[in-house]
């Protein structure tokens, strides 16, 4: 169980480091990480909710930066 959580924390230090570089949108996440995008809406959720990436609209769709 271990390594599993170790791979969990992994994809969401991805997905933070995605979004200190750009604004990214749920699709280029999924796609960056070779990852499912109901996975990516898991770990995203879970990012948004511990307010460590927020959302901005733009052109409307979602993206994703840090916080």
């Amino acid at each position: 169980m271990e390594n599993l959580e170790g791979v969990k924390l992994d994809k969401r230090k991805a997905i933070v480091d995605l979004t200190r570089r750009r604004p990214i949108t749920l699709l280029d996440i999924s796609s960056a990480l070779g990852i499912h995008k109901n996975e990516a809406i898991k770990y995203v959720q879970d990012l948004l909710k511990k307010k460590i990436i927020h959302t901005v609209f733009h052109d409307g769709q979602n993206y994703y930066r840090s916080s």
